[in-house]
């Protein structure tokens, strides 16, 4: 059973993002994050700990269907920079979310996402209609067991 180390309310600041846009499968999204990754690296957005990536999800997939989610591959941007070449920019203001942190295998994403919501359900928290995200705080391949450590957010109101 997947459980977060902890659930919690959390006001998060503004954050510029560069960002890429993906629609389809869960799986797919590693081609853009190739490219968003390349053109961080050139553009010195490669600071571990101030240019976190984090996966935007405009849909439901159980509403559009797993291959139709719209998504977007981002990492956060700690200086100016001009959008060009698919790189847009987004200015993302969250708001009270929801936050679960998580270290899990890519098989156990579902049951977090689960988890979150139960939650939010049992503490009588009404969703935002903001977009969800989750905020990648490792890198899955350095982890002695291959897990992600990561951050569900969940706007709420």
């Amino acid at each position: 059973m997947t459980k977060a180390k902890h659930i919690k309310i959390l006001e998060l600041r503004k954050i510029t993002l560069a960002k890429v846009d993906y629609k389809g499968s869960f799986q797919g999204i590693g081609k853009v994050y190739r490219k968003l990754l390349s053109w961080a690296h050139v553009n010195n957005f490669s600071n571990a700990k101030t240019n976190k990536t984090l996966t935007i999800y405009h849909d439901d997939p159980n509403q559009v269907g797993i291959n139709n989610v719209r998504q977007s591959a981002c990492i956060i941007t700690d200086k100016y920079f001009e959008p060009t070449n698919g790189i847009k920019k987004l200015e993302f203001s969250a708001g009270k979310c929801a936050v679960g942190r998580y270290e899990i295998s890519f098989f156990e994403f579902k049951n977090a996402w689960t988890e979150m919501f139960e939650w939010i359900n049992r503490n009588n928290l009404k969703i935002s209609t903001k977009d969800a995200f989750e905020v990648y705080q490792n890198n899955a391949n350095t982890h002695p067991k291959k897990k992600c450590i990561v951050d569900i957010c969940i706007p709420i109101e």
